[in-house]
Order: C-alpha cells, then structure tokens, then sequence
C-alpha cells in the first residue's frame, strides 16, 4: 500500500501544480474509499483521520496537546474534491442506488468532515446516501474543517515494515518514539500523505466555495 503515496512524493518533489497534487492525493485514498464503500454488513470502519490511529498513538497524542483541532466550516464539491463515505447496512446501501436518484445535501441528515491539509472529505451521517453522492461525484455540502497540522507538527509519521505493514510513529518526550500498527491500514497512505503535504507548506483547499470560515 506504501506504492499509493508514491505519485504524490514525485509530484512534490518535482514541482508539479495542483490538479497533479489532486490526483495525487487521490490516488492515496483510494484504498481508504475502496474498503469503506465496500465495507457495509462488515465491521465499520473507523470514519475519522485522528479516530483510526493506534490506541497509544492516539493518548499520547492527547497528551502532547497535539490533537487535530476545528477550523471553522466549508462548502465542498463532491465532484472536485475527493470524498469518502462509510455505508455500514446492506440493504441500506442497496436501496439507495434505487432511491438517490439526483444527490442534494440535506443538512439534517448529511454531516461531513474536510480534512487539512488533504482536502479529503469523510462523512460522518448520512453515509448510505452519502456514498451515492461519492459515487455520483455530485452535489456541493457544508463541511466540519479539522487540521491535520498539530499531530504532524508533533512529529507523526507512518514507516512501512519489510512484510509491508504500516506503522503510526510518534517521537515521546523521555522516551525514543512509539510505534504501532495502524488497526485499519488503509488510513496510513492518507496520514503519509497529509506529511507530505505538510512538510512543504501545502493546503488542498475545497471547491465547493470560498475558503474555510473560522468559528
């Protein structure tokens, strides 16, 4: 799975523009979206960046003050900005193909998360409908922002082991680092991605209207 951020280290690396960072950052959720939009009658999968770390990861990240934090509120495009959806009930999901004839955002039932600074967007509620606007890449929403920034300004990384699993690392105040496997190792070329990006001052931000909005 460490091949899925590859295109977007050369891209960096090689001064490409934004729409080649786009595809970029794409490509490296796709396996995310692949298991998420597959995954319903399975068990869920963790629907949040910071929610799919591993367990230490995640408290000594709380601990170091180094959580991801709100950034106001956006519009996205489920047709230029890559989305993903968590359908969890098979005939739920089947049912929706058949009903969600043209996607529309309905504020009281879809809730959504854009994730700094991928410019990936999960959903929260909503997710059988949700995941036919996904698919649809139809249809504009109202996101929650959250910054990846404080976690990756903590030193977060993910390294991939010789048997290719992937592994959440976090230098510890007093201690060399931590180091886990990340429970669902499809959210590992994200976070890498997320670094990346990072590293070199990059924001992806949305397109479904004007920048994001603090509180």
């Amino acid at each position: 799975m460490k091949k899925a951020v590859l295109p977007l280290a050369y891209v960096l690396e090689n001064g490409g523009d934004e729409e080649a960072l786009r595809r970029a950052v794409r490509l490296a959720a796709l396996p995310l979206l692949t298991r998420a939009l597959l995954g319903f009658g399975e068990a869920q999968v963790p629907r949040t960046m910071d929610g799919a770390l591993p367990r230490e990861v995640w408290h000594w990240l709380w601990t170091l003050r180094a959580r991801p934090r709100e950034a106001g509120r956006a519009k996205v495009s489920l047709a230029q900005d890559t989305a993903i959806s968590f359908p969890w009930h098979p005939e739920r999901m089947l049912n929706a193909f058949l009903t969600v004839r043209r996607w529309r955002w309905d504020p009281g039932n879809h809730q959504a998360v854009l994730y700094l600074p991928l410019g990936v967007v999960h959903f929260q509620n909503g997710l059988h409908s949700g995941a036919i606007g996904v698919l649809a890449r139809q249809g504009t929403l109202e996101a929650q922002v959250v910054d990846l920034a404080p976690a990756l300004e903590a030193g977060l990384r993910v390294e991939w082991r010789e048997d290719g699993v992937a592994e959440a690392v976090l230098p510890v105040p007093g201690w060399k680092e931590v180091r886990e496997p990340f429970p669902v190792q499809e959210y590992a070329p994200l976070w890498e991605a997320a670094r990346l990006l990072w590293e070199r001052g990059v924001v992806l931000r949305p397109r479904g209207g004007p920048q994001p909005s603090r509180p």
